[in-house]
């Protein structure tokens, strides 16, 4: 990931192709929701309310300039404890050992019920995080439109792991690097 960040046509690459990919899809929320105004007399109605839910940390970098560039909310999927505000979070299970378990938290209201959600991270390694961030999008009653990094971590099942949780698209299916640093 850090060869793209260090090259800024690359990571335009990227976020290009992120937004081409989600520009049409549905990713809107409840209409006239107490966050937004409808300005009539400045001719603007503000009635979108959807996100871009991007996971601490480095989800965090590509998820922000894809909201942006779609004109919707970004929203933070963080670790446990950084929030200044309410939160709700949920725990997941990583894997075995100890550093089996995780725990994602966003900001209370942050998200809205029916708010439809696109949630990003800069690779799937073997999806447990994903699909953790998938619980805590429904837990606060928002959908998810669907999962998306920019890379996967081969010979983990990371990509079928999040499948059965939410669709998901990887940008760079095969980047040639595997679980064993090869490649």
């Amino acid at each position: 990931i850090t060869p793209v960040l260090q090259d800024p046509s690359a990571f335009k690459l990227i976020i290009d192709a992120f937004v081409a990919r989600y520009k049409d899809k549905n990713i809107t929320g409840n209409v006239f929701s107490s966050k937004h105004l409808v300005v009539e007399s400045l001719g603007l109605i503000l009635v979108v309310v959807a996100a871009v839910g991007g996971i601490e940390s480095r989800g965090f970098i590509f998820a922000s300039p894809v909201a942006l560039a779609l004109g919707v909310p970004f929203v933070a999927l963080r670790k446990p404890g950084k929030l200044a505000w309410g939160s709700v979070g949920v725990d997941f299970r990583i894997g075995s050992g100890v550093y089996s378990k995780g725990r994602l938290e966003v900001r209370e209201g942050a998200l809205k019920n029916g708010d439809n959600v696109l949630i990003i991270d800069d690779m799937i390694g073997t999806g447990a995080t994903l699909v953790g961030a998938c619980e805590l999008v429904r837990k606060v009653g928002a959908n998810v439109v669907e999962c998306a990094a920019t890379v996967e971590l081969e010979g983990l099942g990371g990509r079928e792991l999040t499948e059965q949780s939410s669709p998901c698209f990887v940008l760079l299916p095969n980047p040639g690097v595997t679980c064993d640093g090869s490649g």
